[in-house]
């Protein structure tokens, strides 16, 4: 007599069926799952789609409907989904043997990806003596007459793993606190940025200027950056940024691991 051999299958977009131990998924993505068992007897094996419950061990991350075996991804995070028979048939075949279906628990591990940090990538000092300033796509991001300096900031999202996360439907927002300046006139700013879906990357401009003259020796700008990822129902915040803009160039240090930090 033979043990039956269980897997989980997932129906690909073709149409056709394939086994899985593990997959990994976005927020948002489903796929349909079945169970298929292979069972063993004196003339070979044998296979078919059984009928089977499919589960999940952590429905906050991972969700199957019962009714019809639909795999949802809900939240970054892990999950183990298994399929499980919940009675043994056995089955007699002529004298020489036998096969048996019984309760095993096949497993898949599912792996739901998230924007977990950001990497950073500063563009080369751009001086400003009286024209606008650009952003990354040449459009206008502050009107002339401008004065100073900018740089253009690259961001690229990375999931837990240290891949680069692109997916459609995702924004960051930032948020800048003012900690201290000279002269006494920088305040606090808000904006949303939209996260390229193919490259996962999206661009800012971090600039120091005034509309008549280049900041001189002793201006400054001190300021506590927070970004965070946001798409629909769920926010990450994935970095914290101390800059330091002096009269001449700016520095950007990165205080995620430290997000109490004072920028000072």
């Amino acid at each position: 007599m033979e043990k039956p051999q269980n897997h989980v299958m997932i129906e690909l977009p073709n149409g056709s069926w394939t086994q899985i131990a593990s997959t990994a998924m976005y927020i948002g993505d489903t796929m349909e799952l079945r169970a298929r068992e292979l069972d063993g007897d004196c003339g070979g094996w044998d296979t078919h789609t059984a009928a089977a419950l499919i589960g999940s061990q952590n429905d906050p991350v991972a969700t199957v409907n019962q009714n019809n075996n639909v795999l949802s991804a809900v939240d970054g995070g892990d999950a183990e989904v298994g399929a499980y028979w919940t009675a043994s048939i056995w089955y007699p075949l002529y004298e020489c043997c036998e096969f048996q279906s019984y309760d095993p628990a096949p497993t898949v591990s599912v792996k739901v990806k998230y924007p977990a940090s950001l990497s950073l990538s500063i563009g080369s000092k751009r001086t400003h003596s009286g024209g606008p300033i650009t952003d990354c796509d040449g459009n206008e991001a502050a009107a002339s007459p401008t004065y100073g300096y900018s740089h253009l900031l690259t961001y690229t999202l990375k999931d837990r793993d240290g891949n680069t996360f692109a997916h459609s439907g995702y924004e960051a927002t930032e948020e800048v606190y003012a900690v201290s300046c000279n002269p006494n006139t920088c305040g606090n700013g808000e904006k949303t940025i939209p996260v390229n879906s193919s490259s996962g990357t999206f661009c800012d401009v971090i600039a120091f200027f005034t509309n008549v003259s280049a900041p001189i020796s002793g201006e400054y700008q001190k300021m506590k950056q927070l970004l965070n990822i946001t798409t629909s129902g769920h926010l990450w915040a994935v970095r914290v940024n101390c800059i330091n803009a002096q009269y001449d160039d700016v520095t950007i240090s990165d205080s995620t691991a430290n997000p109490n930090a004072t920028c000072q």
